[in-house]
């Protein structure tokens, strides 16, 4: 009889097939909708901490860094509090992080928060968003340490628990005595080390002792090096030493007559110091700078001048002269010990003041003839009401950039040449743009002078590396064509692309200000224009609550302001005869407009919505009232 074969393994075969064809097309299709919810997700998060992302044990996901600002300071608070178990050798001791000079940096930690996920190139991106979707991203706090809070915060943990220091050879002044101080070597606290130690430590999870590392400090220094450096020392303190030179012509008193610098043992007692030749390890006496300048204070009034260096003038509306530099005098001060020892081995303990004689300028009369500044060119003013805050910020950073010299083929930045605008540095609070709202910052309105210093630049031909316009627009600036400028971005950076230097000179009133370029743009033709505005927006109505305001009224507290685009173009024509054109698209923001309503009238979903009932008004409410009184009972 035949043996009859099943067909089961042969009719499963093709749902096998089927299984897996629809294994892969999910498959596909998923490989093929990711990047599209990673673009989503992106759009989604634009402005907002990425998802999964942690500062420490703090969710900061889906949050903006305004938003985040309070959870992190919340934290940091915890942390700065936060007590620490410190072991050194056998003693253990508890500090805080505060009292160890330690300072959770919430402004970088934020930000280091923020750009999780965002770094490097697309693919990479790509991956830690795939990755996060399982996993969280915590970054760590950072701490920063208050240097001179920590090394005696430091110093006090070394004292208490490893008692005898090392000690650096040198010497003690006790009167017109030198006493010897030899080198002694023993075990330190690794300042480096544990402070990153204690930074980690204050950030981890758990209570852990931290051993603080030590360091075996050795020293060079011989008991013969020291007593050299007594025997130096007593020399000068054994009686006064005079150091004489011979005043200029030009100083007020004859010239035969010199002037004389006693160093007597009050000097040298407060000044003698000891210091290790870094690169032959050998001690050596030297004078402290502070009581050095004090004696050298009326010498220098007499005896030194400083360089001069070459300035460029400007004679007329159109040309640039060059005023000479000169050379300088000024009192050798590096020398000046080495002078009084010399002294002190004469009988009648006197010598020559050392004096260097014609100290170059920084800008020499031919180095300034190098850069070939010939002529104006380029300049722009804009005009202010006077006479604000912002005002006074506006001279400040006019006066600092003033005869300012850019070398050819360099690249010059406002925020480079300025630093942070601060009180001490002359600027004052005055509004400014944070955040699309106006607020009060030191140093507001510096964005005119960087308005006025980009048009200059900009309509010269130079070429312009980086500027960013205001987000809403300020019909005193030149429409497209302006440039805000904060600490430390947005910037005006630009290149002296050309072979000349390029000076810049201002001047301000208290209603305008003015930038003034001098150079060799080589030829250049430059046409700047703005294109039509377009994409008009309408301002946005905002409601704002106001119990104060009747149901039945509006109040304006902000007009509005439509938003808008426009190109702003340069065309450049150089002297070889080629060209180069260049359009870029400028944004306006609509500025809302802010209507004060009662309460009651806010929507539901807004801000300010009570879900309260409006309160009829007064007529309507009396006719309600009448009507009520008339009516006969059923």
């Amino acid at each position: 009889m035949p043996i009859s074969q099943s067909t089961q393994p042969a009719a499963s075969q093709p749902h096998r097939l089927a299984a897996r064809a629809k294994r892969g097309l999910w498959i596909v299709l998923l490989v093929l909708l990711l990047p599209g919810l990673f673009a989503l997700d992106r759009a989604l998060h634009d402005g907002r901490i990425l998802r999964g992302v942690r500062l420490g044990p703090v969710v900061l996901a889906g949050l903006t860094p305004k938003e985040a600002a309070t959870p992190v300071q919340e934290y940091a608070t915890q942390l700065a509090q936060r007590k620490l178990l410190l072991r050194v050798q056998d003693r253990v001791l508890v500090r805080s992080l505060a009292e160890l000079g330690g300072h959770p940096a919430t402004a970088s930690s934020l930000q280091r928060a923020y750009a999780e996920g965002r770094a490097g190139h697309l693919g990479n991106q790509f991956a830690w968003w795939l990755k996060n979707w399982l996993l969280s991203e915590s970054t760590a706090f950072g701490i920063h340490f208050d240097r001179p809070q920590a090394e005696r915060a430091l110093a006090q943990i070394e004292a208490f628990a490893l008692g005898t220091h090392p000690q650096a050879g040198g010497i003690i002044i006790d009167g017109k005595r030198a006493l010897p101080v030899y080198a002694r070597p023993g075990l330190t606290l690794d300042r480096s080390s544990a402070l990153q130690l204690l930074a980690q430590a204050a950030t981890d999870s758990e209570d852990q002792a931290v051993t603080l590392p030590l360091k075996q400090v050795d020293s060079s220094i011989t008991h013969s090096q020291v007593d050299a450096l007594v025997s130096l020392a007593e020399r000068l303190l054994s009686s006064p030493v005079k150091l004489r030179a011979t005043l200029p012509s030009d100083a007020g008193r004859e010239a035969t007559k010199p002037l004389e610098l006693d160093l007597d043992a009050v000097f040298f007692g407060a000044a003698l110091r000891t210091a290790e030749d870094p690169n032959t390890h050998e001690l050596r006496l030297t004078l402290d700078e502070k009581p050095l300048n004090e004696k050298l204070r009326e010498a220098r009034e007499l005896l030194e001048r400083a360089a001069q260096d070459a300035q460029f003038v400007v004679k007329n509306a159109d040309a640039v002269e060059i005023l000479p530099s000169q050379t300088g005098t000024r009192i050798d001060t590096e020398n000046l010990l080495a002078a009084a020892l010399r002294a002190a081995e004469r009988n009648d303990r006197a010598g020559e003041l050392p004096i260097i004689q014609n100290t170059p300028p920084k800008l020499t009369t031919e180095q300034a003839r190098t850069f070939n500044i010939r002529r104006i060119v380029g300049h722009f003013t804009t005009s202010f009401p006077c006479c604000p805050p912002r005002v006074q910020n506006i001279q400040r950073i006019a006066q600092m950039l003033n005869n300012t010299l850019v070398a050819p083929g360099t690249t010059f930045s406002v925020n480079a040449a300025v630093g942070p605008r601060t009180l001490a540095a002359g600027f004052v609070p005055a509004p400014s743009i944070e955040d699309g709202e106006m607020v009060d910052t030191v140093g507001g309105g510096v964005s005119q002078f960087a308005t006025t210093l980009y048009n200059a630049v900009f309509r010269a031909g130079y070429d312009v590396l980086a500027h960013q316009p205001h987000s809403y627009y300020f019909a005193r600036y030149p429409m497209g064509h302006e440039a805000t400028l904060s600490w430390p971005k947005p910037d005006l950076v630009f290149r002296n692309d050309t072979h000349a230097g390029l000076l810049i000179l201002t001047t301000v009133t208290k209603t305008s200000v003015s930038v003034l370029l001098f150079g060799d743009t080589e030829g250049r033709r430059v046409t700047v224009k703005t294109s039509e505005r377009r994409d008009i927006k309408p301002p946005e109505v905002q409601l704002l609550a106001d119990p104060s305001v009747s149901v039945d009224r509006e109040e304006v507290r902000q007009s509005g302001k439509i938003g808008w685009a426009v190109d702003a173009i340069r065309h450049v024509e150089f002297a070889d005869g080629t060209a180069k054109d260049e359009r870029r698209k400028v944004i306006y923001k609509a500025e809302s407009r802010i209507l004060a309503v009662h309460p009651c009238r806010i929507p539901e979903g807004e801000p300010g919505h009570t879900g309260e009932a409006c309160p009829l008004p007064d007529e309507e409410k009396n006719d309600a009232e009448q009507n009520d009184a008339g009516t006969p009972s059923q």
